[in-house]
């Protein structure tokens, strides 16, 4: 269904898939990697919030895209679950221009936010359960954890 989205709406401008569910998926590693390398962002080698700093003056810049799709499929994931990484990750969905689009595996995933997380977040919630999550993280776990797909700024 977010593959679907995706396809549909988010077709002007890059997007970042992120396997959550992944057991190497790191916030730090993988997502402000694949942002900072694909785009050419100077980012200081320093904490998550001075990364988020970074990309949120780059996307100040008339030269960057519009818009930028980041999919992040479990946010609630077992290494996405640390106070700071979903901090850092309502930060960066916070920067006008970045769309955070995820999907959530357990119903009580909210605990894992502050209200001022949540706040930054800015959710809209879609229910929809399917029977084929287990199967997919299956075919997916060997795969990468994180991928760039078509640039269409």
């Amino acid at each position: 269904m977010i593959q679907q989205f995706v396809r549909a709406w988010c077709r002007n401008g890059p997007v970042l898939v992120v396997n959550g569910y992944h057991p190497a998926c790191r916030v730090h590693h993988h997502v402000f990697r694949a942002l900072t390398s694909q785009f050419g962002i100077k980012s200081p080698r320093q904490d998550l919030l001075t990364k988020v700093q970074a990309i949120a003056a780059w996307k100040r810049k008339k030269s960057s895209p519009r818009h930028v799709y980041i999919v992040l499929h479990n946010i609630d994931g077992p290494n996405l679950r640390k106070r700071e990484t979903q901090m850092v990750l309502s930060y960066l969905a916070d920067i006008p221009g970045i769309h955070l689009i995820t999907s959530i595996d357990n119903i009580v995933s909210d605990l894992l936010w502050t209200p001022e997380d949540s706040t930054r977040f800015n959710f809209l919630f879609y229910a929809h359960s399917h029977l084929g999550t287990v199967y997919v993280r299956n075919t997916v776990s060997n795969g990468n954890c994180c991928k760039i797909h078509g640039c269409f700024w």
